[in-house]
Parts: C-alpha cells; sequence; structure tokens
C-alpha cells in the first residue's frame, strides 16, 4: 500500500507548481513561428521552438498592408485557478525601461476578453490612454484550455504621452502578465522581461531567430546624486511652477532636527534617494514640523510620505503625510493605511500648514507643520483614529508614483523605518531598521531548512534505511534512528521558531492574505499543526512487539507523509508572495528550483522503492559456500558457511550521501536567493 502513496507523492510533489502556480505549457501554436510569424517567447528564447512558453508574441507585416502589423498574444494565468489576468506586449524606446512604455493589453474579465492601450509612466504607474482603442483593431479573443489568446491589428504609427511610436523603426519589445480587476490592471506578479535589442516589428525582412528576453527591472535605477543645498524654494503662498527647483532637507540633519533617509546613512557617500526630517516647532507649543524630499528620475506624477505608528514601525495601522506632485500641483495630502493598503480621508488636509514646497522635473520636496495629535477619518472606522507622536513614535520613509487625482499608488520599493520610536525634539542619528522585511525572510528561511532538508532527508532515511548499517548501534540505537530523530526534531523545531516569527512580524494576522491570492497561509498552517503532532504522537509509540504497533507505524507514516507534501506546497506558494520579492526579483528561477527538486526527491523514492522489491530475491539467490575439510576415510570433521554482504547495502549508502549532498545543494541555493532578493 505504501507504494501507491508513493506515487501519490510523486506527482504532487513533481506537479504542484502547476497545482499551485502556472508554469510552461505545450499548447501554444508555434509552428507558424519563423514561417509567417516573427515569435517572442516568455520566459527565454528556446520556450518557442520547444512549445513550452508562459507567453508568446507572435507579428506579421505585409508590404501590401504597409501601416498596419497583425499580433497574437497568447498567455496562461500568472497563476493557476486565477479569475481574472491580463497579457500584454509593449514597445519602448530606451533599454531596460518600463517607463516610457505603450503597451497593448490583452485582458480576460469574467468569461470577456477585450484589448486595451496604455501608457508606463514611472515604475508601477500604467494609465489608459483616453481613447483606449485608439490605434488598434479586428479585435477577437478567446480563453481555452487556460490559455489566453488575443487577435488584434495595430497602427504601425501610434502615439502616447507627446511621444511617436513607428513599428517600422527599432524598439524594444517588452512582455509581462498579472491579475485583474474589473477591466483594470494589477500589479504583475513576476518582472516583465524586455529584449535585450530593438526590433523592428513592420519590416519586411525575413523572419528573424527567436529573441532572448531578460528580466527587466519595474524600478528604474536611480543614479547616485546629492540633493543641492541652496536652492531656492517657493513660498507655498504662491503657484506652483513646474521650473522650480526644491530645496533640500539635509541641512542640519543631526544638529538642529533629526533625519531618516533611504538608503540609510548616505550621506557619506552622497546617494540620498529620499529623505524625512523632523522637529519639534520652536515657534509653536504641541506642533511638529517635517520635511520630504525625493529625488525624481522620470515624468509624472509622484510623491514621497511619512507614515506615523505609535505601536510597531508597521504599515497597518498607520497615518500616512505625503508629499505629492500631481499634474501642476504639489501639496501634502493625509491618508490612512488599515492595514496593507492605503485608503483616503475626510480630512485630507485638516490641520496640516504647507510653508514651503516645490518640484522642478529632478527633485519633490515639501515643508509643513502639522498638531503633534493628528486624527485621520474616514469609513474605514467608526470614529476618528487619533495617532499621538508628543510623545514617542515609530516613523516610516517610502516613495512611488501617485495617481493623477493626488492619491498615492503602492510605493516602488519597501518602506523603510526607525528601529526604535523616537522623539520629535529629538536630533540624534535614528537607526534605520530592514526588521519587517527581515523578519519574512527568517521565517521563510527556517521553513525551507526545515522541509527541503531536514524533513526530506529525515523521512527518506526512515523509509529506506532502517535495515541498513545494522552492525553498529551506538547508545544501543541503530544509525538509521540517529539520523532519523535529530534531524525531524530540528525540522520541528525550526518550524516553530518560523511560525512564532510570523506571528509576531503579522501581529497574529498571519492569514490576513486570502486563500483566493495566495493559500500559503492556510497550507502552511495544516503543515505545522501535522508537523507539532508526529513528535508528540512519538511519545506514546508502543513497543516494537506490541499489538498496536503497525497502527502506530501506519499513522506516524501518513501524518509526516501528508505533512511534508504540504510544506513544499507551501514552499511553493510563499516564493510567489508579493512579502517577499523573490519571485519579482528572479522570475521563475526559484520555482523551477523547487521543481528540480521535487523531480529529484521523487526519483530518488522511486528508484528506492525500485530496489526495496529486488531485494528479496537478491537474497534468496544469494550463494553459501561450504567449505568442507574431509580426512583420509572420507568424513567431514569441520563445516564453515561464508556469507557475503547484505545485497544492496553498497549502492543505498552510495544513494543516501548523494541524496543528501543535492538536496542540501537545493536548499541552498534557495535560501541564498531569499538572502538576496530585495
Amino acid at each position: 500500500m505504501k507504494h501507491i502513496a508513493l506515487y501519490l507523492y510523486i506527482i504532487l510533489s513533481y506537479c504542484s507548481v502547476i497545482i499551485f502556480g502556472q508554469g510552461p505549457v505545450t499548447n501554444f501554436q508555434v509552428q507558424d513561428c519563423g514561417v509567417s510569424w516573427d515569435c517572442v517567447g516568455f520566459p527565454n528564447a528556446d520556450c518557442v521552438g520547444r512549445g513550452l512558453c508562459t507567453n508568446l508574441l507572435k507579428y506579421s507585416y505585409a508590404a501590401s498592408d504597409p501601416n498596419h502589423v497583425k499580433v497574437e498574444l497568447h498567455g496562461i494565468p500568472p497563476m493557476a485557478g486565477a479569475n481574472d489576468f491580463w497579457i500584454a506586449v509593449g514597445f519602448n524606446h530606451e533599454p531596460n525601461s518600463m517607463a516610457g512604455t505603450l503597451v497593448s493589453e490583452c485582458v480576460y474579465n469574467a468569461g470577456q476578453v477585450d484589448v486595451f492601450a496604455s501608457y508606463n509612466g514611472e515604475g508601477y504607474v500604467n494609465q489608459r490612454l483616453q481613447q483606449p482603442k485608439d490605434g488598434i483593431t479586428g479585435i477577437s479573443g478567446s480563453l481555452k484550455n487556460q490559455i489566453l489568446t488575443c487577435s488584434f491589428t495595430l497602427n504601425r504609427l501610434r502615439r502616447a504621452n507627446d511621444m511617436d511610436f513607428d513599428l517600422a523603426t527599432p524598439l524594444y519589445v517588452v512582455m509581462g502578465q498579472g491579475p485583474a480587476e474589473a477591466w483594470e490592471l494589477k500589479p504583475h506578479h513576476v518582472s516583465p522581461y524586455v529584449t535585450p535589442d530593438k526590433l523592428t516589428i513592420a519590416s519586411n525582412q525575413p523572419r528573424k531567430p527567436f529573441p532572448n528576453l531578460q528580466p527587466l527591472l519595474t524600478v528604474s535605477p536611480v543614479p547616485a546624486a546629492t540633493p543641492a543645498s541652496n536652492h531656492d524654494v517657493m513660498d507655498a503662498s504662491a503657484p506652483v511652477a513646474r521650473q522650480i527647483t526644491p530645496g533640500n532637507s539635509v541641512e542640519g540633519c543631526f544638529e538642529t532636527k533629526g533625519c531618516l533617509t533611504y538608503p540609510p546613512n548616505c550621506f557619506s557617500s552622497k546617494t540620498c534617494v529620499a529623505i524625512l526630517s523632523y522637529t519639534a516647532d520652536p515657534d509653536n507649543k504641541g506642533q511638529v514640523r517635517m520635511e520630504l524630499w525625493r529625488q525624481v528620475t522620470q515624468p509624472g506624477d509622484h510623491y514621497v510620505a511619512v507614515g506615523l505608528a505609535a505601536v510597531s514601525p508597521e504599515m497597518a495601522n498607520s497615518g500616512v503625510l505625503a508629499c505629492v506632485s500631481y499634474g501642476d500641483n504639489v501639496d501634502v495630502i493625509a491618508s490612512y493605511n488599515p492595514g496593507r493598503y492605503n485608503v483616503e480621508v475626510n480630512n485630507q488636509r485638516e490641520n496640516i500648514t504647507v510653508t514651503k514646497k516645490g518640484m522642478d522635473g529632478k527633485s519633490l520636496y515639501c515643508q509643513f507643520t502639522m498638531p503633534s495629535r493628528r486624527s485621520f477619518a474616514g469609513s474605514f472606522a467608526s470614529s476618528p483614529v487619533v495617532i499621538d507622536v508628543s510623545n514617542q513614535s515609530f516613523l516610516m520613509l517610502a516613495h512611488g508614483p501617485a495617481y493623477p487625482t493626488g492619491k498615492i499608488r503602492k510605493h516602488s520599493i519597501m518602506p523603510i523605518s526607525t528601529a526604535n520610536a523616537v522623539r520629535m525634539d529629538s536630533v540624534a542619528a535614528v537607526r534605520s531598521s530592514d526588521l519587517p522585511l527581515n523578519l519574512y525572510k527568517s521565517h521563510a528561511g527556517l521553513m525551507v531548512g526545515a522541509w527541503m532538508f531536514l524533513a526530506s532527508v529525515g523521512i527518506l532515511t526512515a523509509r529506506y534505511y532502517k535495515t541498513m548499517w545494522t552492525d553498529y548501534s551506538p547508545f544501543g540505537i541503530k544509525i538509521w534512528f540517529h539520523i532519523h530523530r535529530p534531524f525531524m526534531f530540528l525540522a520541528v523545531l525550526a518550524s516553530i521558531a518560523a511560525f512564532v516569527i510570523i506571528y509576531i512580524r503579522t501581529g497574529g494576522l498571519w492569514t490576513a492574505t486570502p486563500p483566493s491570492e495566495n493559500a500559503h497561509p492556510i497550507i502552511g498552517f495544516i503543515a505545522f499543526v501535522l508537523g507539532l503532532m508526529q513528535p508528540i504522537v512519538a511519545l506514546f509509540r508502543p513497543n516494537p512487539g506490541a499489538k498496536n504497533r503497525p497502527l502506530f507505524n501506519w499513522f506516524h507514516w501518513g501524518v509526516g507523509f501528508a505533512c511534508h507534501i504540504l510544506a513544499i506546497a507551501a514552499i511553493y506558494l510563499g516564493l510567489m508572495m508579493p512579502q517577499m520579492s523573490i519571485y519579482t526579483d528572479y522570475g521563475y528561477t526559484p520555482i523551477w528550483i523547487m521543481v528540480a527538486f521535487s523531480a529529484f526527491h521523487a526519483l530518488w523514492l522511486i528508484l528506492l522503492q525500485i530496489i526495496e522489491w529486488i531485494i528479496p530475491s537478491l537474497k534468496k539467490r544469494q550463494q553459501t559456500m561450504q567449505m568442507k575439510t574431509i580426512n583420509g576415510n572420507g568424513q567431514v570433521y569441520q563445516e564453515t558457511t561464508i556469507s557475503r554482504s547484505k545485497p544492496g547495502s553498497v549502492l543505498k549508502t552510495l544513494m543516501w550521501i548523494f541524496h543528501f549532498v543535492v538536496v542540501a545543494g537545493f536548499t541552498i541555493a534557495i535560501l541564498v536567493l531569499i538572502g538576496i532578493s530585495h
């Protein structure tokens, strides 16, 4: 019976990337690629030839219709079971840049398919064109067998954001996918990919070889720069001009005011990207004065904001004051974070006095005062939420794109926060904290080490090595148990530590992510409970000869088996959670490492099971040599039996060592990606 469960394990382990997160599929029509269509495949060029793509762009240009290009987009959901999603192709004049991209979106929404035109500003800012069908005709689409297909025709000449896009000239091609909601695009789960070289889409040249793609940085690199120290700042009472040069909030940091910077400790290297300064207003008791500054590298609407939290440096339950540039306006606008999202408040500008503000295309700056007790009122609470910073509070600094209405969008990078609560009248240097991200990384690292390495080795040893190394029993305990017990004990301890860490990090709201978005929390919790049961059940293990021992063995094995499957599935899902930027940073790389690990571990289980079946037949064939010494009368006076070593023992030992090394390698690879992710 156990080998039936073994096959179930193999299927679930190897296919969990398909069950819980989509991988490449083979149903794309690629036979005409390079023949009647030019093709670009995501995530690599080889996927076109093999038909193993997650996204596929096909385009065709005919001289008989010089003003149009036929386009087909094919793609799978970003996650298995996703309801509404989008796939898109974009064209850009600049290399490795999401900003400045003219996008054609293929969107699936509630059983319908449509195509829209949009334009990417800085970072994650994507806005539909005022005429969202501009330059797009002949639209058709369908979703069949979990493959979304859109066919449409693009005008060769198009214009967006005062920029011309001629498909007859070389352009960089960008491809991406993500979830959708009510026809609107939500941020992609994995970084888009871009061609390293420009392609001429409307070309009469022979069909081109399938190009390679490379990950596109969704947050544009910010060149090192020092905010100017003596620029004129426009008085808040005057109209805002886009040509003015904002002042700088660096002067007096740690001398006359406290400061928080991104990146931390950027003064000496002169690479500050965003700065918050704060102090108690000496002229108005009960008031605090703040300055917000950020560097701007792309046109569009932007913000830099401070988050105020009285209890902990958490995004949830924090008040926000943002210096926002939108249209021709610069203003300080209040909002609130009820959870890991931002909402508008009814009293956006109440009791906020802006004294200086400015935006010149290179930097954004605001200086303002407000009461030390600030209320935030809205539908998120029955009564206004009051945050008092008169004593001590945690401060957070974030920046990112804004909507044309002035509402802030998701920050471009993980916000930075003070490690401890600070006083508004303190000018001492503050220590910034990456604690939230580090806690996520610690949780992930512990769980990966526990279940990829410790549990995999411990379970395999208990299943197939009980009859091995029986000539040695240190302290009266068999070798296999010397391996199994500490490995599984450490796996449970690591799981407990990881659970405590994530419980602290989320304030007990570890199920805040709904299963429809990512089932990692609930699946991980079930695996954790099952894992916790194992050592408790082991305390009641009957003696080897007891009547209930077989029942215990089956129960112990079954619970451990289910626990391991769920834990590996939870790791797949955890790597794709937005709180962990590993999936955004490295695309499918960590997923394929997990697939390779699952395939290898399943293969080893198959091979060891085959050996288990073969060994009994080898034992039957094992020859026994009888050595007889015969005296002169032909009588036997001595008989000796010489037995060979146990069949398969050397092979199984070498397989155990190889499994240990390879599983350790896969585990280290995932741990490294977790450690270096942003």
